[in-house]
């Protein structure tokens, strides 16, 4: 079965996480989730593991119980080391702890406790805008058009894949980057270090790349002098709260 989203979940959580299917599903959105699609007979770590990799989005149903199942805590393993997209739903006020620390603590989360069928809605338009809308094309994340750097009058674009991979198509600057790496709160404003004397403000980010900025480790950036490519490269993606001092 071809699915978008895999759903890990304590079966505590079960409930909730069958509501989330059932909505997602109603949208659309095709979803996984043990031991619903798992064939009878079938080796269930094997079965797991496979629709984990074949997924496009991991949904993580978070909360005290799926902190302590040593199932979640191995699929969300799996999810990480494939670099899938990881999206934990918080469905109880409970703090991050342990391995999952680790991997969570720079994911951007959505807050769903006390009612998390109130955050339904925003789960399925995430999920939508983070799915390829055709599987052979790149899709355009800044609403297809390029924004014009406020700072610096260089114009930019966002491309995200079928496979959820970004591109920054920006144009041109002087000098080779050396360690380029990029900082991102989720707002409007991102800074690219390409370099110790380059160092680039991208302002009046489209509000529908915001979310898929979040959701990876490193940016493809590709510069560009006309209609030429000068050169491409990939800088790594560091999350923090809040990148006002650094501007």
């Amino acid at each position: 079965m071809a699915h978008d989203i895999f759903i890990s979940y304590s079966t505590k959580n079960s409930n909730t996480a069958n509501a989330i299917c059932h909505v997602l599903e109603e949208n659309k959105i095709k979803c996984w989730m043990a031991p619903r699609d798992i064939t009878p007979g079938n080796d269930y770590a094997e079965c797991i593991a496979e629709a984990i990799d074949n997924c496009r989005i991991f949904l993580l149903i978070f909360s005290e119980s799926s902190q302590a199942s040593k199932w979640v805590k191995g699929e969300l393993n799996v999810a990480f080391d494939s670099n899938k997209i990881i999206i934990p739903f918080k469905v109880e006020n409970t703090l991050l702890r342990g391995a999952m620390k680790i991997i969570l603590n720079d994911k951007h989360w959505l807050e769903a406790y006390p009612n998390p069928e109130l955050k339904f809605k925003e789960l399925i338009e995430i999920s939508k805008k983070l799915l390829p809308q055709d599987s052979l094309k790149n899709k355009k994340i800044s609403e297809g058009k390029k924004e014009r750097n406020k700072n610096t009058g260089k114009s930019y674009d966002f491309l995200q894949n079928s496979k959820g991979d970004i591109c920054l198509m920006i144009d041109s600057y002087e000098g080779e980057p050396e360690n380029p790496r990029i900082i991102y709160d989720g707002r409007d404003k991102m800074v690219l270090y390409r370099s110790r004397k380059s160092i680039v403000l991208l302002d009046n980010i489209d509000e529908e790349a915001r979310f898929p900025l979040l959701s990876v480790e490193r940016i493809l950036i590709a510069e560009f002098e006309g209609d030429g490519q000068e050169r491409e490269y990939h800088a790594p993606v560091k999350i923090v709260k809040n990148i006002d001092p650094l501007i």
